[in-house]
């Protein structure tokens, strides 16, 4: 088994995975290529970390091939990592917020979203605007910086129903960050 492409392949968190291939011959049965089983499962491109693909193949006579390995290494952007998102009613993290992203509701049923940006005290305050099904305007002097807002550090959150939505956030030090994402089925 021989892989296309990039080994590792890198990707930029929330970008999507996209399979590169491989081929696979053998002396007798010649270009057996498709009948590669690609198992690109463990891939999670919306949380930082290095993921295994595994190609596997075997001849007309049953003999297996070594199977192959690409390692696809999914890292944080400029900006995309300041931004998360917690279930507020327990304080676990989610997920890492980033532009063009689309969120399966059916994931999240009835959770209500934290959304916090992680920077240090010299960013306050922080302004946030959210625009779409839901709208919130506001404004943090002290971190935790959340646009729902905490009491001493217990975030607050919504649950978002579905549609298209865009968040500013633009701290006082430094350029501000603008999101565009989408809740769907």
């Amino acid at each position: 088994i021989t892989l296309i492409g990039a080994n590792p392949q890198e990707l930029t968190l929330g970008e999507p995975y996209i399979e590169l291939g491989a081929t696979a011959s053998d002396d007798v049965d010649g270009d057996i290529s498709g009948n590669i089983a690609t198992d690109a499962s463990a891939v999670d491109v919306l949380s930082v970390g290095s993921y295994e693909v595994t190609y596997n193949v075997s001849d007309l006579a049953g003999n297996q091939a070594v199977e192959a390995v690409r390692t696809v290494n999914v890292s944080a952007s400029t900006g995309a990592s300041l931004v998360k998102v917690f279930n507020s009613d327990t304080d676990e993290f989610l997920f890492y917020l980033v532009d063009g992203m689309e969120i399966t509701k059916d994931d999240y049923t009835g959770i209500p979203f934290a959304v916090t940006y992680q920077a240090d005290a010299a960013a306050a305050p922080v302004q946030f605007a959210l625009s779409g099904p839901i709208a919130k305007s506001q404004r943090e002097g002290v971190a935790p910086f959340s646009l729902f807002g905490d009491m001493s550090g217990d975030l607050a959150g919504n649950v978002l129903p579905l549609g298209s939505y865009q968040l500013s956030i633009a701290p006082s030090n430094q350029p501000g960050l603008i999101l565009n994402f989408k809740m769907v089925t």
